[in-house]
């Protein structure tokens, strides 16, 4: 499983790097640095890495990529060449981009409360206006499974 990552520079790349990291940890699959590529989050440069993936010489079977916009890239190099997602390559974004219900295959994503998102940006801005503190909330995410990553027989 390859990761189309973010820019190392970006916490929220570097989070989901360790996702990627701690995922395949979990399923005792080994760590393959060549199989990681990062980008600056542009379609033009994300169409360079996922080509690059797609032409080492073991391609992966998977693409797990920082964002959906990333992900749909990867899915439309696939198509160009030909290649069956997801039975010859699983592909799965992080955002759930609305348009990623849409295409074909549906995109297999991370959706990320986004409503919530801003909600509790808004509280912690009012909340440091009255106290200034640090303080760090994690919501929680969830996964939601589309045709770009179900193998069929």
């Amino acid at each position: 499983i390859a990761h189309l990552a973010g820019p190392s520079i970006l916490q929220i790349a570097r989070l989901r790097m360790q996702g990627y990291v701690d995922a395949l940890q979990k399923h005792g699959l080994p760590l393959d640095e060549s199989l990681i590529v990062y980008h600056d989050l542009t379609e033009e440069n994300a169409r360079l890495c996922a080509r690059h993936l797609l032409d080492l010489p073991q391609p992966p079977e998977a693409i797990f990529a920082v964002n959906d916009p990333s992900a749909l890239e990867v899915l439309l190099l696939a198509k160009q060449r030909g290649i069956k997602v997801p039975q010859d390559l699983g592909i799965v974004g992080f955002s759930n981009d609305p348009v990623s219900a849409l295409i074909e295959p549906a995109l297999t994503t991370v959706d990320q409360p986004v409503w919530e998102i801003g909600e509790q940006s808004a509280l912690l801005l009012l909340e440091q206006l009255e106290q200034p503190k640090v303080e760090k909330r994690v919501l929680q995410t969830r996964l939601i499974v589309r045709e770009s990553s179900r193998r069929r027989s």
